[in-house]
């Protein structure tokens, strides 16, 4: 079933920068069981919430898994580990971060859940994390990060919850959000 990954970094780890820890972990990833079919160039973007440190490289992958939700979710935050990932910190700098985004129609646990999730206040945010898996990924709508370049591999997708394909939903986007996501390649 088609997956739609986001990747991002904003710190370097054992001399690698985050372009080549992005590549290193997509090799990993191949080798993980995760067989990426498309994906975007690459964008560098302010870090959110706090544009003060260093800006990310972000891309998106479609990729085909075989196993369920949680054993891929498993597998990416494995990844993430072996690459330096620290999670001291809600939204602080990364060397690696991967989140899915979503699968194919799939929802999970519930609508729900999605919805009590992607309205969240953004104070509660700050503190809150879900556990358990939220699929579609509940803040993809909100993020141009995400949709300028999942826009550029899957335009036409639609989000399961929302009815919006990645198009629809960037175009609403505030002009400077999307200006501030900027390809690198």
């Amino acid at each position: 079933m088609n997956t739609i990954i986001g990747m991002g970094s904003n710190q370097d780890y054992r001399d690698k920068t985050p372009i080549k820890i992005l590549n290193e972990v997509k090799d990993r990833m191949i080798e993980s069981g995760i067989i990426i079919n498309y994906q975007s160039a690459y964008y560098q973007s302010p870090a959110f919430p706090d544009a003060t440190k260093p800006d990310f490289t972000n891309c998106v992958v479609e990729a085909d898994f075989s196993g369920t939700p949680d054993q891929l979710l498993w597998e990416i935050q494995k990844l993430e580990n072996q690459l330096g990932r620290n999670r001291n910190e809600r939204w602080g700098q990364r060397t690696c971060d991967l989140d899915i985004l979503g699968i194919g129609n799939l929802v999970l646990p519930s609508i729900e859940k999605f919805n009590y999730w992607a309205s969240l206040d953004f104070s509660l945010q700050l503190n809150s994390i879900p556990n358990e898996l939220i699929i579609p990924h509940p803040r993809i709508q909100d993020r141009a990060f995400v949709l300028k370049p999942l826009v550029s591999i899957l335009p036409n997708w639609k989000h399961p919850v929302l009815h919006k394909t990645v198009s629809e939903m960037l175009e609403v986007l505030p002009d400077k959000a999307k200006k501030s996501v900027v390809e690198i390649n």
